[in-house]
């Protein structure tokens, strides 16, 4: 079964861990504007929540816009860390990437309102702080480097909070934190409703098999064996999410998954997809973006890791489970069985014996 998402709405659902919005005390002219340029995508810009988080609460009457990618930063519109969002692609923003080049005039009235700019990016967003630096000499502005230049012993996260935090920054909650709007908690509760679930009805356990990139994936056919054992102890169906970079692997799961139930989680608005996750007592994936939003949305998480590092790339949350097979021998690693992960499946969930 698939599920596109589109227009789902429901007005009883149970409201936990939402953020509403309050009145501004002051006209918004009157604020201190902050522009924060992210153009990472999911995991990037859930790796730099803590950052956004000190931002917010060192300037709780703020208004804060964030230029990136909207999709991405539609978890963070309206939802405690973003008051708007601008797309990055328009146009007039291009001259900004531009070194010495002649800056649009759309552009430089949209810097100058702003007192304060902070730039997540690599060592080449140097030109972007020079730009704007063009239009005002006094910019506070500064880059927050997303990546280290050179292999590093600490976290992402981490790395991100201590440049921060030599800029006068609070940086002591360092796990990511999703705020889910009452509208996105709505249309998870809508879509369980529709699929018959309730809170009397079984486990609900989500699964993403893929990533951004397939050599950090878990073989789909383990992820099916799997799902295949879930369905027969708990005679629930299984929530697949499904992405644009796993769409055409995917289409074997008919085949892969014959008489096993399971609904497809298919692209969906990325709110509503943490408030759907938020709402599973399990979720299970590789090292990707969506496993990021699930220990962010607050489920407990498995999570699958192969040829890169959890030291380093990890998810934090409330209850994240990293799983990887150290050896003495070749790259180090190796991928987890089936076995072992059921293993910590039941660990999870506080069961034994598959």
């Amino acid at each position: 079964m698939d599920y596109s998402g589109k227009n789902q709405r429901s007005s009883s659902a149970p409201v936990t861990e939402i953020y509403m919005a309050g009145k501004a005390s002051r006209h918004i002219s009157d604020r201190l504007h902050i522009l924060v340029v992210h153009q990472g995508a999911i995991g990037d810009l859930i790796l730099s929540l803590p950052c956004f988080y000190a931002l917010r609460t060192k300037f709780p009457s703020a208004h804060i816009e964030v230029m990136g990618y909207p999709r991405t930063l539609s978890l963070i519109h309206k939802r405690f860390y973003a008051d708007d969002i601008v797309s990055v692609d328009r146009a007039w923003v291009a001259s900004l990437y531009n070194e010495d080049s002649t800056l649009n005039n759309e552009l430089i009235q949209y810097l100058q309102r702003f007192a304060k700019i902070v730039i997540f990016g690599g060592t080449a967003q140097a030109v972007v702080i020079n730009n704007i630096k063009r239009v005002n000499e006094q910019q506070d502005a500064f880059i927050i480097r997303t990546i280290p230049a050179s292999p590093a012993a600490q976290h992402i996260i981490d790395f991100q909070l201590r440049q921060l935090a030599m800029h006068g920054f609070n940086t002591t909650t360092n796990t990511p934190t999703i705020y889910l709007s009452a509208d996105d908690v709505n249309q998870a509760h809508s879509f369980f409703s529709q699929h018959g679930f309730n809170s009397q009805r079984g486990l609900r356990i989500a699964i993403h098999p893929g990533s951004g990139s397939k050599h950090k994936n878990w073989m789909l056919q383990n992820y099916c064996a799997l799902i295949q054992e879930l369905y027969k102890r708990y005679a629930e169906p299984v929530l697949i999410v499904q992405g644009p970079a796993e769409y055409k692997e995917l289409q074997q799961l008919p085949e892969l998954l014959c008489n096993t139930e399971y609904v497809v989680l298919n692209y969906l608005d990325l709110p509503v997809l943490a408030a759907i996750l938020s709402r599973c007592n399990l979720y299970i994936g590789n090292d990707s973006g969506i496993t990021h939003l699930a220990a962010a949305a607050g489920v407990p998480t498995i999570a699958l890791f192969g040829p890169t590092d959890p030291h380093i790339w990890g998810p934090r949350g409330r209850q994240v489970f990293v799983v990887r097979e150290l050896t003495a021998e070749g790259p180090g690693w190796k991928w987890c069985s089936t076995d072992a992960v059921k293993g910590v499946v039941l660990q999870v969930l506080g069961e034994s014996g598959f």
